[in-house]
């Protein structure tokens, strides 16, 4: 595993700006469902923290009960869930009920870590906010994202605040015209100071921009 070092700075800014952005209030129920070792615990936890809500702590067995975890979610009457789109269609199986009907307090979907697919979108997306969020660790986690709703194209979003995306041409470090393919740069606050230990890896993926400043090649 790789050992990226994040600034306190960029993880304070992460909280902020992702609870914000969702819109996570402080009457909300947010599951806290990611492992210490993923990245996504640090807006479940802090993000709930920040905006002071309540912080509903999801069992393991509970994580992996598949449709059994609707009833669950319905009963502690939770707002807010950041998860994956493996894990949503694990919990809406034939038969099973996730509309607003059956899940009438859950408000926000964050969608992150895989590729958001139309068949999650259809079931999940009538009557929430749901947003297909995208950032790796080395930026702190997020760094683009959008709400979507069925019908919709399903992209990777904008920028989100302090955030700065641009698709480069890794040779010259120039921006790339529309429609012409390239890499995906990420500059802004949540900007990792690099690798633990591994100098030329830092320097291999972490680069000054010309007019963008220091970014993460993604």
């Amino acid at each position: 595993p790789k050992a990226v070092m994040i600034q306190h700075r960029s993880a304070c800014n992460l909280v902020r700006v992702w609870s914000d952005y969702v819109g996570v209030r402080p009457d909300d129920r947010l599951a806290q469902m990611a492992s210490m070792a993923f990245d996504n615990h640090v807006p479940e936890v802090y993000g709930a923290m920040h905006k002071r809500c309540t912080s509903v702590v999801v069992p393991d067995l509970m994580k992996r009960s598949g449709p059994d975890m609707v009833s669950w979610l319905a009963g502690k009457h939770v707002n807010v869930m950041v998860t994956v789109p493996s894990h949503l269609r694990s919990m809406s199986g034939p038969g099973v009920d996730v509309s607003t009907a059956a899940l009438p307090h859950l408000r926000v979907l964050d969608i992150g870590g895989e590729a958001l697919g139309k068949d999650v979108l259809d079931i999940w997306a009538p009557g929430r906010s749901l947003f297909n969020i995208y950032g790796p660790t080395e930026i702190t986690v997020v760094c683009a994202g959008g709400r979507v709703q069925p019908g919709d194209e399903i992209t990777i979003g904008h920028d989100l605040p302090t955030y700065n995306n641009r698709v480069l041409d890794p040779e010259t470090l120039q921006e790339c015209p529309t429609g012409v393919r390239g890499v995906l740069y990420t500059g802004g606050v949540g900007t990792a100071r690099g690798y633990l230990d591994d100098e030329a890896k830092t320097a291999a993926k972490f680069v000054e921009v010309p007019s963008f400043g220091r970014m993460y090649c993604s």
